[in-house]
């Protein structure tokens, strides 16, 4: 009887606990009412090919943002900072204070307007507006097995298979990995000081 009382009244504990975390961050989220651009300077790894959109079910600027990028068949991945463990643990690196926020390579939106949007998006995709999407002129850049590159910029994503299933680590800017084989598409394998991974051959040289 003890023993189940003393499980009970755990289990009470953390229910209570993961009901204060949801009404602090409830309290700490906000929708974001005036727009704001500004360049990335946080730890997030940034994604080259698709828009990143941070969100709750609440935010109606983040039903507007989806509605948007849907209807112009923009790649983006959503996370949900209420239900989403990874949404919450960007959000917090993010210092985050309201939502929508949207990583649109090393750019960032707080706050929805479709015309910032576009002109950001417009960037992005011509490599304008970040250098993690900088198009390298004559094609792919050539590597060979045994090559030393280098990642181009800070936090390029080490994923632990080309499906991008999982980031395994962050490369700093002009740190080395090992080129171990070349891969189909835009990745290659690596070994990196976390092991052996995949890595977007645009974001090393």
């Amino acid at each position: 009887m003890a023993d189940g009382l003393t499980e009970v009244l755990r289990g009470a504990r953390e229910v209570n606990r993961t009901a204060r975390q949801t009404t602090a961050l409830y309290k700490e989220a906000r929708s974001v009412v005036v727009p704001v651009i500004a360049p990335r300077t946080d730890s997030v790894a940034i994604d080259p090919e698709r828009v990143i959109l941070y969100s709750a079910a609440w935010c109606g600027y983040c039903t507007q943002a989806r509605k948007f990028m849907q209807s112009r068949q923009v790649a983006f991945v959503e996370y949900d900072i209420e239900q989403s463990p990874r949404g919450y643990a960007d959000y917090r690196a993010l210092n985050g204070s309201g939502v929508p926020i949207l990583l649109i390579g090393d750019q960032r939106l707080s706050g929805w307007s479709a015309s910032s949007f576009d002109q950001m998006y417009a960037r992005f995709k011509s490599g304008k507006g970040s250098s993690a999407v900088a198009k390298a002129s004559g094609g792919k850049p050539a590597t060979s097995v045994g090559d030393v590159v280098v990642a181009k910029i800070a936090n390029v994503p080490i994923y632990s298979s080309p499906e991008k299933a999982s980031v395994m680590t962050l490369l700093a800017k002009g740190e080395e990995v090992v080129v171990l084989q070349q891969q189909e598409g835009d990745f290659i394998q690596v070994q990196a000081a976390a092991g052996v991974g995949y890595v977007d051959r645009r974001l090393v040289k």
